[in-house]
């Protein structure tokens, strides 16, 4: 069943069809609210309330008008997020984002070790890995989310622009100031 037919059958109230979608999406929405969010607790909070406002608005998505499913997902999370860093209105410390992110296909990113490197290799790769992590996440939320939406989830400019509601011109202006922006926080901090 493709993902059109589960999205229809979900709506009729089919509980297997709404099951598989959020098996399709729940690990990338889950990450990206890890970025977002950078708290384990949080993000797996932020990632459940998603896929409730999913479910109680899943009748209200129109693949017509434009947006992909995908992108209205997306934009559920975004907003999410953004509700939740405007309630905590205090700044997460980035040390607690220590856990494990998952890849789309179930493997952990933070397994060292990779196919031929040596110990030394593995080690310098892992600091590499975490210096880029605190550097994303010591940036400003709009940055934050330009790098996360586009860098770490691979997500296009449309793609961008439908789940942010921002122009492409701006899209793609507001990511070149953040890959700026990264750049200096890791040359400055963390090199």
């Amino acid at each position: 069943m493709n993902e059109n037919d589960l999205i229809k059958s979900a709506i009729a109230g089919d509980a297997d069809a709404f099951e598989r979608l959020v098996a399709a999406y729940e690990k990338p929405i889950y990450n990206y609210c890890l970025r977002m969010l950078c708290d384990a607790e949080d993000a797996r909070d932020a990632t459940q309330d998603v896929f409730l406002k999913l479910y109680r608005n899943l009748g209200k998505y129109r693949s017509q008008e434009g947006a992909s499913f995908k992108s209205w997902v997306y934009r559920l999370a975004n907003n999410t997020c953004i509700d939740a860093i405007r309630r905590k209105k205090a700044r997460i410390a980035p040390d607690s984002l220590d856990a494990a992110i998952e890849t789309d296909d179930g493997a952990l990113e933070r397994q060292v070790g990779a196919g031929g490197d040596t110990p030394e290799d593995a080690v310098l790769k892992k600091e590499r890995q975490a210096a880029i992590r605190r550097a994303i996440d010591a940036l400003p939320t709009e940055f934050r989310q330009m790098i996360t939406l586009r860098d770490l989830q691979g997500l296009s400019y449309e793609e961008i622009t439908q789940i942010t509601g921002i122009k492409p011109g701006t899209v793609k202006s507001k990511i070149n100031r953040a890959r700026g922006r990264l750049r200096e926080l890791i040359q400055k901090n963390y090199v």
